[in-house]
């Protein structure tokens, strides 16, 4: 029908009982002045929300690497910064794309840094590679300007 519990251990200044009853709590007080019992409304208190902030975001702030170089050389790119410190794992998904003029390539290597080979059609052309992990940023590159072949000696 209801449950019994027996408030002296939680409040030592009632002694008596409490009686849950269809959402009615009848309290049982016996006090030497006052004797009997009264019922009120049980409300269960309400659930607070945990507020659990979300983490920030990884994502690269800054690459570096050169900005002129030979045809058919292999140039050196590598992320300098990052919004948080990455772990291990995330360092090695992060992706490669190579823009030159409006054309974009995404890069088959993934990692930290990687080695690319300026191509003979790349010649006096723009190019701009770009490090991510979900979407590239525009504003995260190095450009490569106007390299020249190599002369030899």
């Amino acid at each position: 029908m209801g449950r019994e519990q027996n408030v002296t251990d939680k409040n030592p200044g009632m002694d008596g009982s409490l009686y849950l009853i269809n959402h009615y709590i009848r309290i049982d007080r016996r006090f030497p002045a006052t004797y009997g019992f009264w019922w009120e409304k049980y409300e269960p208190e309400e659930e607070v929300p945990i507020f659990r902030p979300t983490p920030p975001e990884l994502l690269v702030r800054a690459v570096n690497g050169p900005s002129s170089g030979y045809v058919n050389q292999k140039l050196k790119y590598k992320v300098t910064k990052y919004s948080v410190s990455p772990t291990e794992a995330d360092r090695g998904k992060i992706k490669w794309k190579v823009k030159v003029d409006n054309n974009e390539t995404a890069l088959p290597e993934h990692g930290e840094k990687i080695e690319l080979t300026l191509r003979p059609e790349w010649l006096e052309k723009t190019i701009k590679v770009m490090a991510y992990l979900k979407t590239p940023d525009p504003g995260v590159n190095v450009d490569t300007n106007k390299y020249r072949y190599h002369s030899e000696i």
